[in-house]
C-alpha cells in the first residue's frame, strides 16, 4: 500500500505568521515610501488599514496555496513530475491569488468611498495584483519547501528502515546456516557413539535433546548473554567428552563482569567444534581448549596440531561468523595461529 503524503495545514499558527510577516514588511515598505515622497495621503489610519489588507490577503493566499499543494500532492508526486507540479501549481495559484485580492481590494473599495489606499482605482488595481502574484510566490515557496522537506525526511527515514530489516534478514539467513551444520555434525558423532557403546549413545541422546532445545530458542535470537551461552557450552562439551574421553582437555576462566555481555547464539560452540574438527585428537595428542575472556574478547584458543588427512572444508563457520559480526559490531573477530595455538577472538557486546 502506497504512503499518502503529508498534508500541509490550510489553517495553522504558521501559516498565520507568515502572513503577519508579509503585512508587516510590506506595510513598513510603503509607508516608508510615502513618508519619503511627502505624500499628502500618508497617516497613521492608513498605515493600520494597509496591514490588515495585506494580513487579509497574505492569509488567504496562504490558505488557497496550501489546498492547492495538498491536491497537487496526489496527482504528482514529488519523485516524478516536479518541474511540471510546480509549474502548474504557480500559474493556477497566481490567477487565484490575483482573484482574492481583487475581492479583498473590491471590499475595502466599498468601504472607502470608491477611492483605496494610495490612488485611483485602476492603478491600486494592477499594482496589488502584482503584489499577489509576489505574495503567492513567497508561500508557495514556502509550502513547496515545507512539503519536499517532510517527504525528504520521511525517504530517508524509509530507506534506513529498509536497510535495517535487509540487514536483519541477511543475519537471519546467516543464522540459520549454523542450525543445519551444528545438526549435522552432531549426528555424525551420535554414529560414532553408537558403534562404541549403547549406553553412552542414550546417554548423549538425552544430551542432546536438552542441546539442540538451546539451539531451537535462540535461532531467532540476534544476540545472547555470555552466561546463557557459556550454560549450553557446559552441555555441549559434555557431549564431545563423551565422545572423546581424556583426550579432550577444557579449562574455562570467564570474568563474571563479562557474563552478561553478549555475543551471537552459539558462536562458542561453532568455534570449539571448529578446534575438534581441524586437529588431531588422540591419546598422543590430546587436545586442550582454553577459554577465557580478556580486554572485551571472548577468546577460545587451542594447542595446533592440524589433522593429517585434508578435510573437505569450505570455512564457511568462521565466514559465518565474521559476516554475523559486520552487522553487530565496529569491531571484527580475529582468526589466526600464535606460538603454535590457534587464538579465535570475538568482540564482546554491550546492551544498548
Amino acid at each position: 500500500m502506497s504512503e499518502q503524503p503529508h498534508k500541509i495545514k490550510i489553517l495553522s499558527w504558521g501559516a498565520i505568521y507568515e502572513s503577519l510577516i508579509i503585512a508587516f514588511v510590506l506595510t513598513s515598505f510603503f509607508g516608508i515610501r510615502m513618508f519619503l515622497s511627502d505624500d499628502p495621503n500618508f497617516s497613521w489610519q492608513i498605515g493600520v488599514t494597509s496591514f490588515i489588507f495585506t494580513f487579509l490577503v497574505a492569509f488567504s493566499i496562504t490558505a488557497v496555496d496550501h489546498a492547492l499543494v495538498n491536491w497537487f500532492q496526489v496527482k504528482f508526486p514529488w519523485q516524478k513530475d516536479n518541474v511540471k507540479r510546480i509549474t502548474i501549481e504557480f500559474v493556477i495559484t497566481s490567477i487565484t491569488a490575483a482573484i482574492i485580492i481583487s475581492i479583498i481590494y473590491f471590499i475595502f473599495l466599498a468601504f472607502n468611498n470608491g477611492v483605496c489606499i494610495g490612488g485611483p482605482l485602476e492603478v491600486e488595481l494592477m499594482d496589488h495584483m502584482a503584489i499577489a502574484v509576489m505574495i503567492n510566490l513567497i508561500m508557495l515557496g514556502i509550502a513547496e519547501t515545507t512539503f519536499m522537506v517532510k517527504q525528504w525526511k520521511e525517504s530517508i527515514v524509509q530507506q534506513e528502515k529498509l536497510k535495517r530489516e535487509n540487514a536483519e534478514s541477511k543475519y537471519q539467513a546467516l543464522n540459520n546456516q549454523v542450525n543445519p551444520h551444528f545438526l549435522f555434525n552432531s549426528l555424525n558423532t551420535l554414529t560414532s557413539l553408537i558403534v562404541q557403546s549403547q549406553e553412552q549413545s542414550l546417554e548423549f541422546v538425552h544430551r542432546f535433546s536438552a542441546v539442540y532445545r538451546y539451539v531451537l530458542d535462540t535461532s531467532d535470537k540476534t544476540v545472547v548473554e555470555v552466561n546463557e551461552e557459556l550454560q549450553f557450552i557446559h552441555s555441549y562439551l559434555h557431549l564431545q567428552e563423551a565422545r572423546h574421553g581424556n583426550t579432550l582437555k577444557t579449562n574455562i576462566d570467564i570474568k563474571s563482569e563479562d557474563l552478561t555481555k553478549l555475543i551471537p547464539p552459539l558462536s562458542m560452540q561453532l568455534l570449539i567444534e571448529n578446534a575438534l574438527k581441524h586437529n588431531e585428537i588422540s591419546n598422543s595428542h590430546p587436545i586442550h581448549l582454553n577459554i577465557y575472556t580478556k580486554d572485551n574478547y571472548l577468546i577460545i584458543e587451542n594447542n595446533f596440531q592440524p589433522r593429517k588427512e585434508k578435510l573437505n572444508d569450505t570455512g564457511k563457520g568462521l565466514n559465518n561468523l565474521k559476516e554475523r559480526y559486520l552487522y553487530l559490531a565496529e569491531e571484527k573477530p580475529f582468526f589466526g595461529i600464535i606460538d603454535e595455538k590457534f587464538i579465535a577472538k570475538i568482540p564482546l557486546l554491550e546492551d544498548e
